[in-house]
């Protein structure tokens, strides 16, 4: 093979190979995005599940709630304030939840912190700006404050002005951050849910409660899901 040949073959040689390597560089990052789409939309089963687990006494007390405490029904959701399917759960369905169990005391209903650091770096933040405001009431509030406005996570600028504007104290608030033991409350949930089989959000779930105080969860459904969806799962506890 004369120089220039082997100069040309070689050249279109490199050159299927970098077309090659450019195809699979493609398949990877499509995949990957797939990966955490589906991650933060849901990533495991969409349909109702029929479960056997439990939520023990001391861990239903140490969650969020609102509610009766005696209420026999108990709704629980694992959540993250990054995930936008989270956000659309707490603006459009969490209010026709609240409405129709809730309020009535027929159901008792538990927040877990569920970020998904891996995809959401902020959400962990802003779980703990939001668990700072449970020992002056207003946790609610600021949940639902942060929801209506996720884009303020990515600061905690953001963050405390809404704080604030929730009547939260700043001295109190920034004394609350220093503490590990916000930090320490959000790990619990997380390592509950992945005992409980969490792997998405929001994911929810609803039990009975036991006369030791102890949830017997005995339906789940992971993504967001329209408020049909979730009165059916509150059904199935029956």
């Amino acid at each position: 093979m004369r120089s220039s040949e082997w100069v040309v073959d070689h050249q279109s040689r490199m050159t299927r190979r970098f077309e090659v390597g450019v195809v699979l560089l493609l398949f990877v990052s499509l995949g990957y995005t797939c990966y955490l789409w589906l991650e933060a939309r849901g990533g495991q089963p969409t349909s109702l599940q029929r479960i056997n687990l439990s939520i023990s006494a001391a861990q239903a007390k140490a969650a969020a709630s609102m509610g009766r405490p005696d209420a026999d029904i108990v709704f629980v959701e694992f959540s993250d304030y990054q995930c936008p399917f989270c956000g659309e759960f707490s603006r459009e369905v969490h209010p026709q939840i609240v409405r129709d169990f809730v309020d009535p005391g027929s159901v008792r209903y538990l927040y877990f912190d569920f970020p998904l650091e891996g995809i959401h770096p902020r959400a962990r933040r802003a779980s703990e700006v939001a668990n700072c405001a449970r020992s002056s009431g207003r946790y609610w509030l600021l949940h639902h404050a942060i929801f209506e406005n996720q884009q303020a996570i990515e600061s905690d600028t953001e963050l405390f002005r809404i704080a604030r504007s929730m009547g939260m104290d700043e001295s109190s608030l920034h004394a609350c951050m220093s503490s590990d033991t916000r930090s320490a409350s959000i790990t619990a949930d997380q390592s509950l849910g992945r005992r409980l089989g969490v792997r998405s959000t929001p994911t929810f779930m609803a039990g009975r409660v036991r006369p030791d105080g102890s949830i017997d969860l005995r339906a789940m459904l992971a993504g967001a899901k329209p408020f049909s969806q979730l009165k059916e799962m509150l059904a199935a506890t029956q």
